[in-house]
């Protein structure tokens, strides 16, 4: 772990919570861990594949998404062959169910690329117990680090 600020690993859904009109308190918690990344208290980080997603988006959310991005100037990741086989080992364990494999493979780039935590709001195929021991399992026998997956909730309560 980085001595002050944290190396996050944003999947698309804490970004695209801040349009979610439906949970206004999931939107306003993201906005806040956005504002601080803006602000730089922790370091943003984003792939080629959540850059896929939100292009795939609706237009009235991709444009927002895009500006988030913009204001975020995040490090971009690229999925490498690394990055995809560490995903299998991920969906071969059971870490992931098949049809996660999106998810286990935004969790492999973060650890290929040693990031801290990655944050979700997906609590069902990331943010659960469950899959961070999964994730451990298969890293550090690996040789990949130990990782987090956190919600935004928990990452906004760190400071830099």
């Amino acid at each position: 772990m980085r001595a002050t600020r944290l190396a996050l690993y944003l999947d698309t859904s804490t970004l695209g919570a801040v349009f979610d009109r439906d949970l206004p308190e999931r939107s306003r918690t993201s906005v806040a861990l956005l504002e601080k990344l803006v602000a730089g208290d922790h370091e943003a980080f984003v792939s080629d594949l959540t850059l896929r997603e939100i292009a795939a988006a609706p237009s009235e959310v991709r444009q927002g998404l895009e500006e988030w991005v913009r204001r975020l100037r995040p490090v971009g990741l690229r999925e490498d062959e690394e990055s995809r086989a560490l995903a299998r080992r991920y969906l071969d364990a059971g870490v992931f169910p098949r049809h996660a494999a999106a998810d286990a493979r935004h969790v492999a780039l973060a650890s290929v690329f040693d990031l801290d935590v990655v944050v979700s709001w997906n609590f069902k195929h990331m943010v659960n117990p469950r899959r961070r021991n999964g994730v451990l399992a298969v890293n550090l026998p690996q040789g990949y680090p130990m990782i987090d997956l956190a919600a935004p909730t928990e990452v906004l309560e760190v400071g830099p």
